[in-house]
């Protein structure tokens, strides 16, 4: 009997692979490497009110000698300071980053979320980096291949083409001063 519950096991999780398709099974986390640390949240307040306000975002990204935090309702520009270009900063365009505004299914907790800011199927499909914009109802979209992301449901397509879900990353955040984006690719 248990030999036969076994089986069925593994023809069930079998089936339910084959179903799927390739294209339509996707990690959790991109298997991409990405890293970046800042340790001053409060005082950049798109960042801040991202970090600590359910379903809403704020894009990160570098240009010329400073770190942008840009929402809907603002931009702060932070200089790179000669001990910050030493540090590693590492994405595929710059990052989205917030609280999602709806509660985790295990642990009933808003999730703070993170996400590369370049289309992921522009980029895969095309090898074009181009960069994904804030909309409200923490929504994201791409004016080249017209999808739109949904952020607050871990970035997955709600308008436009089918493809892949946006790069997500680890992310770390307590409430405190620092935000750290860890991913390491695996």
């Amino acid at each position: 009997m248990r030999r036969l519950s076994l089986t069925l096991s593994f023809l069930l999780a079998l089936l339910t692979f084959v179903a799927c398709g390739d294209g339509d099974v996707q990690t959790t986390f991109a298997r991409r490497r990405a890293y970046f640390r800042y340790e001053k949240v409060e005082v950049a307040f798109p960042l801040s009110t991202a970090l600590n306000g359910p379903g809403r975002y704020c894009n990160i990204y570098l240009e010329g000698n400073d770190i942008v935090f840009a929402s809907l309702t603002g931009t702060f520009r932070d200089p790179i300071t000669a001990k910050a270009q030493y540090q590693s900063y590492l994405s595929v365009d710059g990052f989205i980053v917030g609280q999602s505004n709806v509660p985790d299914m295990k642990t009933g907790t808003l999730l703070h979320l993170c996400f590369d800011r370049a289309c992921p199927n522009c980029y895969e499909g095309s090898s074009i980096t181009r960069p994904v914009t804030l909309q409200e109802n923490g929504r994201a979209h791409c004016s080249r291949c017209g999808r739109t992301y949904d952020l607050n449901n871990l970035g997955i397509i709600i308008e436009g083409e089918k493809g892949i879900k946006l790069y997500r990353y680890r992310v770390y955040y307590s409430g405190g001063s620092t935000l750290l984006i860890n991913n390491n690719g695996r």
